[in-house]
């Protein structure tokens, strides 16, 4: 019997940004797919820019903060924009305590 995955993802297009709703659980069970959900949109010719909505995300551990991290790493090398919106205060707090919030946000400083 298949499990569920906890985690979700749809997306969508505002002009050449792509933004990638994610929700759910982000952990080790979710960090590959996530990971190759987001570079594969990157890799989206029509795609300038790639942006994850994580306002429906209810846990993020370190798993899938490297896929998102990938996933900036993938975008310096392809030219394009990668950033995250709507982190709940919790999935915030993750991002500021590894010290990549202001990177994901496209805020270096």
């Amino acid at each position: 019997m298949a499990e569920t995955p906890l985690w979700s993802s749809r997306l969508h297009d505002e002009g050449t940004t792509r933004i990638v709703a994610l929700g759910g659980e982000l952990d080790l069970a979710a960090a590959d797919e996530l990971r190759l959900t987001l570079i594969d949109q990157l890799d989206q010719p029509t795609a300038e820019a790639v942006v994850a909505d994580l306002s429906a995300v209810i846990f993020l551990d370190s798993a899938a903060l490297g896929a998102l991290v990938a996933a900036l790493n993938h975008c310096h090398r392809t030219g394009k924009s990668f950033t995250i919106t709507g982190a709940s205060p919790s999935v915030r707090q993750v991002l500021d305590i590894t010290g990549v919030y202001q990177l994901l946000i496209g805020n270096p400083d």
